[in-house]
């Protein structure tokens, strides 16, 4: 079973045990989300758009601004430098799928 199948087995498991409407349910359903959210961020994302933005940031330790050219995640959308090959987002947790024009 790989993750997709995991995850619609849960959804599933979701819809089925909704007739059970008790204070079990409601922790058991819970657990259920999280745990398809999890399993949903292993899977590799691609960005929602190739063209990287320049992103500036101030160092603190010496107040110069600096440029990167980044990309939004494409689950939080919180900003990834476009030329290192992140496997994972550093922020949410999301795998990244980077494509030839993405700098791998």
């Amino acid at each position: 079973m790989d993750s997709l199948e995991a995850i619609e087995q849960l959804k599933d498991l979701i819809i089925d045990r909704k007739s059970f409407d008790d204070e079990i349910f409601r922790r058991d359903e819970k657990a259920l989300e999280i745990a398809i959210e999890a399993l949903e961020k292993q899977i590799p994302k691609r960005f929602c758009y190739n063209k990287p933005t320049q992103v500036k940031a101030l160092d603190s330790e010496n107040g110069t601004v600096c440029a990167f050219t980044c990309k939004p995640c494409p689950t939080c959308g919180k900003w990834i430098v476009d030329n290192v090959s992140h496997k994972y987002c550093e922020y949410c947790g999301q795998a990244l799928e980077w494509g030839e024009d993405d700098g791998t």
